[in-house]
């Protein structure tokens, strides 16, 4: 039997064949018919996919994203992608696309768009068992093709078209197609139902099994059991000489054999072929078998870069480029075989790629991964060609333009451009950095995947970030569970984190407003006693807290208009949270200085009395607990003494009861004078033998004399503990350090006082709050090193000149902090701060004010710096900070995204 004979298959066969074709299409014929009479409604469903029908309408739908990859150009920053009925009608920067009053917009400002992915030979048809025939050009891999089977990951990957591949086992196993992965009707995602014919000449092929054939009907002597039929082909040159053999005998004519006329038919439509082959030898099988080819080629999975591949061919249009397959698996470890000297000429992808580059062939390259599983990393398999010389940009287009065109649909798919599909993808950074993640995938405009954020972790990039260490350029802060887990041009990128990118962005720690009246809804203008803690009166949803905090403030101090009050510090979320209660004591020297010296002097010796009183228990007490401790120690010895003696005792006295037992006298009533002579005399001191009674008294005698050498310790007193009042009670804490004595001044005179007494005399942490009277004292209280509180005015008007208050300060080395005294007004505190700066106050003496010299003043450790391990309160600016051009564009406060600015479009 001649080669091409084996291959044939018989008549008989053929019929059969064409039997069970027209049967299974007379029941496509049926289904289609019934899924006809269904409802329009039910039909919607049957041939819909994920999410809801698209819009039909000729309404636009405008996405703003913050950049946009095209696949085949320089990336655009603030750009538009203008879709109407599933197509790109206009593209570029923001400011090129005249919008429309009926157009919908899509603000995606914190994405990076790029074209959906396309991924060449894949596996994801339906396997069934394997075809056992290594020569089938007539099947069709879409007809194995699941449309209705939930493709999520492979979405959630960026995936929006794939290549479907029939097997890989056999010879010439079939025809492959092209399908999206999503989409309103199953004919609109085919791209290509017959995109190219397979051949496999690599190793996978060889020796397939061989064929049994029975005859059709009863077994006979006409129709006699055959042998099981041999197949091409156990080597390479059996599989060329076969290949050979079959292609000629398609140029025969029409042929009864399906397989045969399938694969002529093919032929004369000059239709794209794809090779398979590795090995040198099999690359250099496949350049000859591209000789018998009127049409196209390309070639899956080269791992030589072998000498037909020269630049005359690589150039040549019949040849469309290579598809390299990744050995990588990501995140796994695996033990790949000792190279062997014949393996010396295998590449890496990158290394071929790195050889299609310097030949200038790049946009011949796309690359796939080794397994249909790994597709999900696509994005980290595709950047080992970095390793290769290629740019991000190449690597992107390896994913995208450089596919559609070697299976060709670019027309269609592969980049993002006027007239093409609109299937793009959204991510939170530019593809191939670290921690960049899909956000959504659209394929024909609709959102066929969003990303499920779980989480409450954020990240947030931006073109600066003030820390107390410096600026970092272009840097990323890592939020988490309300604190800053890190921050750097570098950051870790929790799983499923929300993304923040505003490449224009400066971000700052939340502001602090140093006196506010906001979080009861009203000023507070009673006398609160200072014991009250007012974080329990906070009011919650209040929208003077929801406008503020749009100016940039995150935290403010409240107390009351009534002096003296205490102050608490609170953060402005939807319910408000205190940061510390109190955090201080607001008082006041003003009016006549007399009667408030008086005063207040009263007031603070009543308090140091109560807190010295306080003060000596303490130290008594602690005394006390050291006394006690000691007393514990010498009363366990007494009671442990007292113990072993008692035992002592108890053994002695029943050891002598013993002896006493076993040697009873031999008269227990003795007579006078009746003795023997020879009797023995007691051991006692009286000569006569003792009784168990007085061996008892003796005994115990012993045991006293051991207790009287051992002493029971005195219990120590316990101090007395002092009244309390609760009205006192926060002085404590004041006079201590922890909580600060805010004292607001009038002027020279009343800071001065203020100075004396609370700083000099009762040594308390004193803040000065007020305006001209802190000018007119600056020279001593720098000297002093008090810190001060400037606002609601900044500015004073002394013998007609503008006196800058915070200006001053700075220049006399004062930390300043600054108060509203406001409601609403609490958004204006930067910009009244903004015109210092204007006027000549150093922005980081400004924004100081507003954060680190804030937090460190009030101690507050936790706030006022963006720093690891602080509370995620965070301003993201357009600007430069306490510039009046400047604008807030983000506030996040405990890791939540309490105010986000809505674009102007």
């Amino acid at each position: 039997m001649s080669t091409f004979d084996g291959l044939r298959i018989s008549a008989t066969r053929t019929k059969v064949m064409r039997l069970q074709l027209t049967a299974l299409c007379n029941l496509i014929l049926c289904i289609f018919g019934f899924v006809c009479a269904l409802p329009t409604s039910v039909r919607a469903e049957v041939g819909a996919f994920g999410a809801a029908d698209p819009d039909d309408s000729d309404s636009r739908t405008i996405f703003q994203v913050g950049q946009l990859y095209s696949g085949s150009e320089a990336p655009i920053r603030d750009a538009v992608i203008v879709v109407q009925q599933g197509k790109i009608v206009a593209i570029g920067p923001r400011s090129s696309v005249k919008w429309e009053p009926s157009d919908k917009l899509v603000d995606c400002r914190n994405a990076t768009a790029i074209p959906g992915l396309l991924m060449a030979d894949t596996n994801l048809v339906e396997r069934g068992n394997d075809e056992p025939r290594t020569f089938t050009p007539e099947n069709r891999a879409i007809d194995a093709f699941d449309f209705f089977k939930d493709r999520a990951e492979l979405l959630a990957a960026g995936i929006t078209t794939v290549h479907l591949s029939a097997p890989s086992n056999r010879l010439m196993p079939g025809k492959s197609a092209i399908v999206k992965l999503a989409g309103k009707e199953t004919a609109d995602r085919i791209l290509q139902a017959e995109e190219s014919m397979k051949i496999v000449l690599s190793r996978e092929s060889l020796n397939p099994p061989t064929i049994y054939e029975p005859p059709v009907g009863a077994v006979s002597v006409d129709r006699p059991l055959k042998p099981t039929q041999p197949q091409l082909g156990a080597s390479l040159a059996e599989v060329m000489a076969g290949l050979r053999a079959i292609f000629e005998g398609t140029k025969s004519g029409k042929s009864e054999d399906l397989s045969i006329e399938t694969l002529r038919n093919w032929l004369d439509a000059k239709r794209t072929f794809q090779i398979h082959a590795s090995s040198g030898s099999e690359l250099r099988a496949a350049v000859g078998v591209s000789k018998w080819l009127p049409g196209e080629w390309y070639v899956v999975a080269p791992k030589e870069f072998i000498q037909p591949f020269d630049k005359a061919l690589l150039a040549s249009n019949a040849f469309r480029g290579v598809v390299l397959k990744s050995e990588v698996r990501p995140g796994a470890i695996n033990n790949p075989p000792v190279p062997r000297e014949v393996d010396r000429n295998v590449l890496e992808p990158w290394e071929f790629a790195e050889r299609m580059k310097g030949q200038g062939f790049v946009h011949k390259v796309a690359i796939q991964a080794a397994t249909d599983a790994d597709l999900k990393s696509i994005f980290f398999l595709a950047k080992q060609l970095v390793r290769g010389g290629w740019t991000h940009d190449e690597c992107l287009a390896a994913l995208t333009w450089n596919p559609s065109r070697i299976l060709g649909v670019d027309s269609r798919v592969g980049r993002l451009a006027v007239g093409m599909d609109a299937d793009f993808v959204l991510l939170t950074d530019p593809p191939f950095e670290e921690g960049a993640e899909v956000l959504a995938t659209y394929v024909d405009g609709q959102k066929a995947y969003e990303k499920k954020v779980e989480s409450d972790a954020i990240v947030i990039d931006a073109s600066q970030i003030i820390t107390p260490h410096g600026v970092v350029a272009d840097g990323k802060i890592t939020v988490a569970s309300g604190k800053i887990r890190s921050v750097g041009k570098e950051a870790t990128i929790p799983r499923n984190a929300r993304r923040l990118s505003f490449p224009d962005g400066v971000v700052v720690p939340g502001f602090i407003d140093a006196g506010s009246e906001l979080g009861l809804g009203l000023p507070l203008s009673e006398t609160i006693p200072l014991e009250t803690k007012l974080g329990s009166l906070l009011a919650y949803d209040d929208p003077a807290i929801q406008f503020a905090r749009e100016g940039g403030v995150t935290t403010a101090l409240l107390s009351s208009s009534r002096l003296p009050s205490p102050v608490i510090a609170f953060k402005l979320l939807d319910r408000p949270r205190a940061l510390k209660d109190p955090v201080a004591i607001r008082f006041e020297v003003s009016g006549n200085l007399t009667t408030a010296e008086l005063n207040s002097r009263r007031t603070l010796l009543t308090a140091k009395q109560y807190v010295d009183s306080w003060t000596r228990y303490d130290e008594s007490m602690l005394e006390y607990q050291s006394k006690i401790k000691a007393y514990e120690i010498e009363k366990r010895k007494f009671d442990d003494a007292a113990k072993e003696s008692e035992k002592k005792k108890q053994e002695e006295a029943s050891k002598k009861s013993a002896d006493l037992t076993s040697n009873p006298p031999e008269n227990p009533n003795p007579k006078e004078g009746s003795k023997p002579s020879g009797a023995p005399k007691s051991v006692g001191s009286s000569g006569e033998k003792e009784s168990p009674g007085q061996a008892q008294q003796g005994a115990e005698k012993e045991g006293e004399k051991e207790l009287e050498r051992l002493k029971e310790p005195e219990k120590p007193k316990e101090p007395e503990k002092p009244k309390s009042n609760a009205s006192l009670e926060p002085y404590r804490e004041l006079f201590a350090g922890k909580i600060l004595a805010i004292v607001e001044i009038e002027d020279f005179r009343g800071a001065e006082l203020a100075f004396k007494l609370f700083h000099s005399e009762y040594k308390l942490p004193l803040v000065l709050a007020g305006g001209k009277g802190l000018w007119e004292a600056s020279d001593w209280i720098s000297k002093g090193s008090l810190p001060v509180i400037l606002g609601p005015a900044f500015s004073i008007e002394e013998r007609g000149e503008s006196i800058d208050l915070p200006a001053e300060m700075a220049l006399q080395n004062i930390p300043f902090l600054v108060q509203s005294k406001g409601t609403t007004g609490v958004k204006q505190l930067s910009e009244a701060l903004a015109y210092s700066a204007f006027r000549g106050l150093a922005k980081s003496k400004g924004l100081a004010a507003l954060t680190t010299t804030a937090s460190a003043t009030l101690k507050l450790p936790s706030i006022g710096a963006i720093d690891e391990g602080r509370d995620a309160d965070l301003v993201v600016l357009s600007g430069s900070p306490l510039d009046i051009a400047t604008e807030v564009l983000a506030v996040i406060i405990d890791g939540k995204i309490v105010f986000l600015k809505e674009s102007k479009e």
